[in-house]
């Protein structure tokens, strides 16, 4: 989202227009529209994910990096509760969580994980009104 707002606190014109401008600065520096929505504080419900249109990406490790600001501990969240599939929520706002990456990336790799993107982990069937947990964690948005 482009102001990090909770999403189920919003009327669906509010939503919209909230939608509308991060497609918009996203598609600039890209060139690609995203389908995807990851929602501030994970707060969806069915009205804002209908007005958002998009599938709802979820996350199943979550770092807590906004509040340990620690990449060594960050790193120590991720090792504990990383399995195959998951999807990891990290902040880039947050510069001792963007010094966590290259750790976690190096660790994780030496398990044998591979780093995809989310079309990949899912298979590109993402669904909206639906959210994604993970690769085998797909609910409906309720």
């Amino acid at each position: 989202s482009y102001s990090h707002p909770q999403l189920n606190t919003l009327s669906p014109e509010e939503v919209k227009a909230e939608i509308t401008k991060t497609d918009k600065a996203i598609y600039q520096a890209t060139g690609v529209l995203p389908k995807n929505l990851r929602p501030p504080y994970g707060a969806i419900d069915q009205q804002s994910a209908q007005a958002a249109g998009k599938s709802i990406i979820q996350w199943s490790v979550d770092t807590e990096d906004w509040k340990l600001k620690d990449p060594n501990k960050i790193l120590k969240v991720v090792q504990n509760n990383v399995y195959d599939g998951s999807i990891i929520l990290l902040h880039d706002i947050h510069p001792k969580s963007v010094q966590a990456v290259p750790g976690i990336i190096k660790v994780l790799k030496a398990q044998g994980y591979e780093f995809v993107t989310v079309d990949q982990l899912l298979n590109g069937s993402q669904k909206p009104m639906y959210q994604y947990f993970g690769a085998t964690d797909e609910r409906s948005v309720s």
